[in-house]
């Protein structure tokens, strides 16, 4: 299982920090998400750079700014925001991130909840999902009305509650150039194969 993170959220104001190097901001930060993560989890981690920091000026006011890899935060730093992305080379249907929140004196006050990540990776053992011919099949058996053209299925992240669905789309009918019809979905639970739901709805901007 991840740790915990022990960060407790800071009471008060902090008090307003410094100019700091963006390598020491993002340091600090990958290494509160290596402490609950793990060495084997981290390495697929990385910096995403719509990570952002928040610095008060000469008036009070607060201003955000792109945490820039190549330049110095502004003095009187408030707070920084940085995001890591998710990326394995087998599993490169696993999509999420997380950002790890830093105070003035970047102290971690918060990091995102990581339910993206399957059970089996965290855990590290095979994976356990059905495939996606399993889903294919399982779609098939639904009673699907005649598409257009062959199955597409994916693998969707669907909140922590639900995990990873597949997503079984027919097409079944197009119009405006095929940017616009009528698509069959079957939505499959991808641990135990169960059908989640089965409806036919338009997409893009169907005039039906």
């Amino acid at each position: 299982m991840l740790m915990v993170l022990a960060a407790p959220l800071l009471t008060g104001s902090p008090a307003v920090g410094q100019s700091y190097s963006p390598a020491v901001v993002i340091a600090r930060a990958d290494s509160a998400l290596r402490a609950t993560v793990g060495t084997r989890l981290h390495q697929y981690f990385a910096y995403d750079a719509h990570s952002w920091y928040a610095y008060r000026n000469r008036h009070g006011g607060h201003h955000l700014k792109p945490l820039n890899e190549r330049r110095r935060t502004r003095e009187r730093f408030v707070e920084g925001h940085v995001q890591l992305t998710f990326q394995h080379p087998q599993y490169a249907w696993i999509q999420g991130g997380v950002t790890v929140t830093l105070d003035s004196l970047l102290r971690v006050t918060r990091l995102t909840p990581l339910s993206f990540l399957p059970a089996f990776l965290v855990e590290d053992r095979p994976c356990d999902f059905i495939s996606r011919e399993q889903a294919l099949a399982i779609a098939q058996q639904q009673g699907l009305k005649p598409g257009m053209e062959p199955l597409t299925a994916a693998l969707q992240y669907q909140g922590p509650e639900e995990g990873y669905n597949w997503l079984v789309n027919n097409v079944i009918s197009k119009e405006q150039g095929a940017r616009a019809g009528q698509l069959e979905t079957v939505r499959i639970d991808a641990l135990s194969g169960k059908v989640v739901f089965h409806v036919t709805g338009p997409y893009g901007n169907a005039s039906y």
